[in-house]
């Protein structure tokens, strides 16, 4: 068990509004957080320092609660969030463009999705929404 040393580092102004999460990389370099502000921001654990943003350059990401969460891929090469029309959308760490956009096939899946989990080996994305929809997106 770690014990945690009495310096403390916090970020102000990452984000014009609320922060909603910050999940680590697997590899704990980097740190990844949502906000309110419809935007994910990318941390440098070393420096301190946030390195990118990730935006949706059509402006249709929302996140829209509270406890809306980002997570990596298991590579770390991806992030995806969930956003209030139950659409997943992935960026690349790498360069911090969008990569790409999923809409789901089931009419009945358009609220907003709170929780975003990728699989530990990858194939999978799980998604749950605030009307009680659980959704496992599959890779193949």
């Amino acid at each position: 068990m770690y014990l945690f040393a009495k310096k403390v580092t916090s970020w102000k102004d990452i984000h014009t509004r609320q922060a909603t999460s910050i999940e680590f990389s697997q590899d704990g370099v980097h740190a990844v957080t949502n906000s309110r502000d419809n935007t994910l921001q990318l941390i440098d654990i070393r420096t301190y320092n946030s390195i990118k943003v990730f935006k949706d350059p059509s402006n249709t990401y929302r996140n829209s609660h509270n406890w809306n969460n980002a997570t990596f891929s298991r590579d770390g090469k991806y992030v995806v969030a969930g956003s209030s029309n139950s659409e997943l959308f992935f960026w690349s760490v790498k360069t911090g463009k969008l990569e790409k956009r999923l809409k789901p096939t089931n009419d009945k899946l358009n609220a907003n999705t709170t929780c975003v989990k990728w699989s530990p080996n990858g194939k999978h994305v799980a998604s749950c929404d605030n009307a009680g929809y659980v959704v496992l997106w599959t890779s193949d």
